[in-house]
């Protein structure tokens, strides 16, 4: 606990961001991969199960998708 506590007043700022730019990536392929699995008619439950998305973020992107569909 001490260590962990220790990190928290002492981080290192540079160490900080790169965990946060590798989070944000992570973040930017999850959502993706989800995005290529609505277009290939995936369910809605095993998007949410496999990938690590919010339902908010599901329909955030099915709604781009849809948007894009029209302006085809």
């Amino acid at each position: 606990m001490q260590k962990n506590y220790d990190e928290l007043i002492y981080y290192d700022p540079k160490k900080f961001h790169e965990a946060e730019m590798k989070e944000l990536a992570i973040e930017e392929n999850n959502l993706a991969i989800a995005k290529e699995f609505i277009k290939n008619g995936a369910s809605k439950e095993l998007i949410l199960k496999s990938i690590d998305i919010t339902e908010k973020d599901y329909n955030k992107l099915v709604s781009e998708i849809q948007k894009e569909t029209k302006s085809k």
